[in-house]
């Protein structure tokens, strides 16, 4: 970039030690976007960060501080400072991991733009999205599965192979992966399988009690019907009595009643002599 489009010293710094902004944050603990508002004059440097900076990387911290972008830069010093190896290993990790996407993305353009290209282009928009939404990964899992033919057709004609791709990967490993990936996936499928006849059966053995349970639950209420002593089980007699009209009652005191009372029948014996 030229001297003229830049605003800070801290760039040139950081161009010099051929580091990202996020890279350079990282060393010195700091976000990426503290690193990229002083450079562009958003945040002024503040004399222990510039302290801090100078340290780390071996930068001067008064020419940072003075921020004379026609002023050249003073050699770095030795670093007197140094990070813990887990926190150079993150930041190394980092510009590898630029390195070897450079790499792959610039073998990818050099592919014909067919169906196969367009399907590579939506799969890394994916990845970038999930890049994007996960902060952390956990550790790989056996979750995908990729034949290994391609990596054999390239080890049996490596004339093919995309030299970029040819400098950075090991074919040998990758068939080798792919093998045991493909040996684990048919572990856990077996495993799966294994465990759904395990469930199936325990659910035909619920069923086959289920409809037990139903047969037997009719017949042990008919025995429990059979011992209720019939006396109880039978319905009670109501003797029932008719009561007779008043009609009735006059009618039954006629000459034609067949059932005279004794005092009646003698008054008229009474009455013949």
């Amino acid at each position: 970039m030229p001297t003229s489009l830049r605003r800070h010293n801290l760039q040139r710094l950081r161009e010099e030690l051929n580091l990202t902004q996020a890279a350079l944050a990282g060393w010195i603990g700091r976000s990426a976007a503290t690193i990229k508002a002083v450079e562009i004059g958003k945040l002024a440097l503040s004399e222990n960060l510039a302290a801090l900076i100078a340290s780390l990387t071996g930068g001067d911290k008064e020419w940072l501080l003075r921020n004379d972008l026609s002023e050249p830069m003073p050699p770095l010093e030795p670093v007197s400072v140094k990070l813990a190896p887990e926190d150079e290993a993150y930041n190394a990790s980092f510009v590898l991991l630029r390195h070897l996407f450079d790499r792959l993305f610039m073998s990818a353009r050099r592919l014909k733009c067919t169906q196969y290209r367009r399907d590579l282009e939506h799969f890394i928009e994916l990845m970038v999205e999930i890049l994007k939404e996960t902060e952390q990964q956990p550790d790989a899992d056996l979750s995908y599965f990729i034949s290994a033919d391609p990596f054999e057709f390239f080890k049996a004609h490596p004339e093919f192979l995309d030299p970029d791709l040819k400098s950075m990967i090991n074919l040998d490993f990758l068939v080798r992966d792919a093998y045991r990936r493909e040996k684990a996936l048919e572990t856990l499928d077996r495993k799966a399988r294994r465990e759904a006849k395990d469930a199936n059966l325990r659910i035909a053995k619920l069923n086959r009690e289920i409809r037990r349970l139903k047969e037997r639950a009719p017949r042990e209420l008919l025995l429990e019907e059979q011992k209720i002593p019939r006396e109880e089980t039978a319905p009670a007699k109501v003797k029932l009595t008719r009561r007779k009209s008043p009609n009735q009652t006059q009618a039954s005191h006629g000459p034609s009643d067949r059932h005279k009372s004794p005092r009646s029948s003698a008054s008229q014996r009474d009455g013949v002599r």
